[in-house]
């Protein structure tokens, strides 16, 4: 087993996965994942900078092919929406523990690329979202979840929460 794993739970309609670890049954096993933001305002400006506007990018997912890339492909071409979307990236061990986690609304799969090499078919995909929230679950010394501070953003309103 790795020393993190990452899991995605795609619902309202779900996108089942192949995955098998104890509580992420049937949900997407991800081996990657990335999500960013920009800010259009400058400092270059003689005005102080003022305030932009935020910009969020779609979350970029890659996985090995399963049964799920199909749903995805099929998501994408018919303009699916799908309700909700928790991403989760733990540490594995004896006492895993949550320490990322991305909740999504209001989802359409924004792209969807497949690709295969001698060793295995991949699939990467991006999911384009109007709402989500973002925590990040500090660990103590003894391995227990700590502090756990959150953000939530609802970008078609751009507000913040």
């Amino acid at each position: 087993m790795a020393a993190e794993d990452i899991h995605l739970k795609l619902e309202s309609p779900s996108v089942e996965g192949d995955s098998t670890v104890k509580g992420h049954e049937k949900e997407l096993a991800l081996q990657s994942w990335s999500f960013g933001a920009n800010q259009t305002a400058s400092m270059h400006e003689a005005t102080g900078g003022g305030k932009g506007k935020s910009s969020f990018s779609d979350v970029q997912c890659f996985m090995r092919a399963d049964t799920a890339s199909v749903t995805l492909l099929q998501f994408l071409a018919k303009g699916t929406h799908i309700g909700k979307g928790t991403l989760i990236q733990r540490k594995a061990g004896d006492k895993p523990l949550d320490f990322v986690t991305l909740i999504m609304e209001e989802i359409i799969v924004s792209s969807v690329s497949l690709s295969g090499s001698g060793d295995e078919a991949t699939v990467s995909f991006s999911l384009n979202f109007a709402k989500f929230e973002y925590k990040f679950a500090a660990q103590d010394a003894k391995g227990n979840k700590g502090k756990e501070p959150s953000f939530k953003y609802d970008i078609a309103k751009v507000d913040a929460a």
